[in-house]
Order: C-alpha cells, then sequence, then structure tokens
C-alpha cells in the first residue's frame, strides 16, 4: 500500500515489483517523501487558518489588538511548506489549457435588474462565440459591473436567462460557475495571506489535487512576475502587483471565461500602459475567452474583437469593435467612444461660452 497525497495506491506485486513498476527506488522514496510534505503542508494550512480567523475577528478590537498583532507577525514569519511535484526536475512555461464546451461561451437573452421595483437594467443581449475577445464600454454607471455580477452569480437578475458554455446558470449554477474566473475591480483577497497560499486556496475552492494546485500556482506567479514574491504577505505588493495577483487567481482553475471589471482602475498611468498590451497576451495564450469591462474608449480599442456599448442599463451597439467605433448605430453610442466625453466636453464649452460672456 503506498500513500500519494491524502490518496492509498494498492499494488498487487511484491516490493521489489514496485520499484520496478516506478522505474527506480529513488522515484518510490521521492513519492513517500511527497506524501509526508502533504501531511504536513495540510497542518500548516490550517494553522494559518487559524491564526488569520483571530486576526480578522479581533485586529479591530482595543482589547485584542496587541495579541492580534502577534499572531500577524507569527503569520509572516511561518516558512511554507514547498510540495515538489512528482517528477518535477525544471519549470515548462505551458498555460494549462482549459476544457472546451462548444462554440458558443456566454449568451444573455432579455436581463432585467431592478432595485426595489425600479428598473435599472434592461433588456440586455448579446452573446459571446469562442476565439472573441469582448470589451463592455461605457461611462460610470452604464450597467458594466452590474453586467459582470449577473454573468459571475454575484448578483441575481431579476428576468432574462444568462448560459455560460452551454450550462444554465438558474439550473446548473455549480456547473457554469467552475469555467468562469473573474478579476475584480477591488482587491478582495486576504491581505494578510501569503502570495503563493492565496492562489492555493483558491485552486481549493476548485477541488484541484494538492500537487496540481501548487504546480498551476508556480506557473501563474512566473508568468505574472510574481514569484519572488511567492512568501511575501499580499499587503506588501504595490499596486500593480496585487493586479497582477488577483489575475493570476482568476486563471488558476484555467476557465474558459474570465471577467475583468475595469482592472486598471487606480493605478498609475505606467502601470495601465503596461497591463493594457500585457493583458490581452495572457489570456490569448491561456486560451481562456475574456469579457472586459472599461470606462476607457482607447482600452475597448486596444482590444480589437468586439465590443458591447452600454448606457444607463442598456446595451445601446453590439459587434466588431472597428464598426462600432467608426460606424454607432446612434448618438448614444458615439458618445461612449467620444474622448473627452461629450458631455465632458458640453460642460466645458458651456463654461468656457459664460467666461467669454462674462
Amino acid at each position: 500500500t503506498d500513500f500519494e497525497h491524502n490518496i492509498i495506491h494498492d499494488f498487487e506485486a511484491n516490493h521489489e515489483r514496485i520499484y520496478n513498476e516506478h522505474d527506480n527506488e529513488q522515484m518510490y522514496l521521492t513519492r513517500m517523501v511527497a506524501a509526508q510534505q502533504d501531511v504536513q503542508y495540510q497542518k500548516q494550512v490550517k494553522e494559518k487558518a487559524h491564526l488569520t480567523s483571530f486576526v480578522d475577528r479581533f485586529r479591530a478590537k482595543a482589547s485584542k489588538a496587541k495579541q492580534a498583532q502577534s499572531r500577524i507577525k507569527a503569520l509572516d514569519k511561518i516558512e511554507r511548506i514547498e510540495i515538489e511535484p512528482e517528477g518535477r526536475r525544471s519549470m515548462r512555461l505551458k498555460i494549462p489549457a482549459p476544457s472546451r464546451s462548444g462554440e458558443r461561451v456566454l449568451t444573455l437573452d432579455q436581463i432585467h435588474k431592478a432595485y426595489e421595483g425600479e428598473p435599472v437594467y434592461e433588456g440586455v443581449d448579446f452573446h459571446v462565440q469562442r476565439g472573441e475577445k469582448v470589451a463592455l464600454a461605457g461611462p460610470n454607471g452604464a450597467g458594466k459591473s452590474t453586467t459582470i455580477g449577473i454573468i459571475s452569480s454575484l448578483v441575481n437578475k431579476t428576468s432574462g436567462e444568462v448560459q455560460i458554455l452551454g450550462k444554465d446558470l438558474d439550473t446548473e449554477r455549480s456547473e457554469a460557475k467552475r469555467r468562469v474566473g473573474v478579476v475584480p475591480q477591488e482587491f478582495n483577497f486576504n491581505q494578510f495571506e501569503k502570495v503563493f497560499d492565496i492562489l492555493i486556496a483558491q485552486a481549493g475552492y476548485y477541488g484541484i489535487p494538492a500537487k496540481l494546485a501548487a504546480e498551476r500556482t508556480e506557473f501563474y506567479l512566473r508568468r505574472l512576475g510574481l514569484w519572488e514574491k511567492r512568501n511575501s504577505s499580499a499587503r506588501m505588493l504595490s499596486g500593480g502587483m496585487k493586479r497582477r495577483l488577483t489575475i493570476a487567481r482568476a486563471l488558476v482553475n484555467t476557465p474558459e471565461l474570465v471577467l475583468l471589471d475595469e482592472p486598471l482602475a487606480n493605478l498609475d498611468y505606467k502601470l495601465r500602459e503596461e497591463l493594457r498590451a500585457e493583458i490581452p497576451r495572457i489570456f490569448e495564450e491561456s486560451g481562456s475567452i475574456f469579457v472586459y469591462a472599461t470606462t476607457e474608449p482607447e482600452e475597448a480599442l486596444l482590444l480589437g474583437g468586439h465590443c458591447a456599448t452600454l448606457w444607463e442599463g442598456r446595451v445601446t451597439q453590439f459587434g466588431p469593435t472597428a464598426q462600432v467605433y467608426r460606424q454607432p448605430a446612434d448618438a448614444t453610442t458615439a458618445r461612449v467612444f467620444s474622448d473627452p466625453p461629450s458631455e465632458t466636453a458640453e460642460i466645458c464649452m458651456r463654461a468656457h461660452t459664460q467666461d467669454l460672456e462674462g
């Protein structure tokens, strides 16, 4: 009987034959050591979860502040146990490919959303085919985040139908959600957790085995330029690194569809330009389809692909981005792509006219 990562393997053979089936004694011993490491790793995860829980509960209470600070220091001092994937001697940077589930990736059909009976989002329709990149473009308050929230099931729609890779979000929610990754506008990970462990925990939510989770985590941290920070607490990262971490976390379960809600908001100009060019490359390599919400017309144009323009809770036009830009369906759609936005230009012009008249 051989134990590997909490799984019992029974071999109908003597010990000598087991060695041969594992190629050699060294490989066999390596697997046994890996199993022992996994046990220690699981103990460490529980210990960290206990310390983190205490910090989250009591750090805001003056009477417990000192103890909470002590546990934060203890978290920082924990040496993370490395789990070396079996048989690996070097890292080969090959993007884990998501599974394929048909040509239509996403369908929104007559989506309505109301708050306390007041409609804020009406009759939204569009669909995404495999191989497409889709930008959701519009000003603040247009409904972009609501769209992302509805697709990711973080916001309940009032009516309409959402299908993700052929799975109905109402009747097959768990299956649909397993195929989606989300890059939120805010940094919603545990700031006191180490970078490596944030991705490991995310993989655990999707039932990814420990060995595979460690391998994918290493891959995405290297790909996003975070490997050297793997043992650092998330709170020690810069804004740009935190954004990279949210992208790596969204990809660790190799989703077929990734939703990005204004991922470059609140970053400085240099970081915005850097990530603006890099994000499309990352998703092109990964094979994931992405839907990208933005208030910036130039971001939608640089992404290419298709674009849905939103205004006051409705889609005004959907089609190839270049076509929507050059041939807007109406004045409202044209305003989405104006730079500066039309309403801003109008306000500035009125103010300038008043100054001249005054």
